[in-house]
């Protein structure tokens, strides 16, 4: 749902960043780097924008919930690949903290990427929090193919 929140104001001007807002907690409140291999993706979807948000939804639901039609669609697609009922929508954010961590980023850093509370009282209190600079290393260390 953090995805299909986030509206074309949210992208910085510099194109290097995304801000999530109204996320569950305080800590999912963050600036999430805009991951090279995307930009071209992220550009296109806020030219394309006909609603003022950066990801398109059919959702039409009492709730708001602009992710249902596309969790839906995920379900679907994952199914006719011959996945089961393991591989669900929030696995991508699964995927991203695995990945994340075998390439020796700091959990600090990822937590700051993901969203999640830091519960130490250096970092979880005390600190201000990852440098986009930092974040945008780290968020390079995912790789997009397709192997279809």
């Amino acid at each position: 749902e953090e995805l299909c929140s986030v509206t074309c104001a949210d992208v910085s001007p510099a194109w290097d960043f995304f801000t999530v807002r109204d996320a569950k907690t305080e800590a999912g409140n963050r600036d999430v780097p805009i991951h090279s291999d995307l930009l071209e993706t992220i550009q296109r979807l806020h030219r394309n924008s006909k609603d003022g948000f950066l990801i398109p939804s059919t959702a039409r639901n009492n709730h708001g919930k602009r992710s249902d039609p596309l969790g839906k669609r995920f379900g679907r697609l994952k199914e006719e690949m011959g996945h089961g009922p393991e591989l669900v929508f929030h696995s991508i954010r699964k995927t991203v903290a695995t990945v994340l961590e075998n390439a020796g980023v700091a959990e600090g850093v990822a937590a700051d990427i993901l969203g999640h509370e830091k519960t130490t009282i250096t970092y979880g209190l005390y600190s201000g929090g990852t440098s986009m600079e930092n974040k945008a290393k780290a968020i390079e260390n995912l790789k997009y193919r397709w192997e279809g």
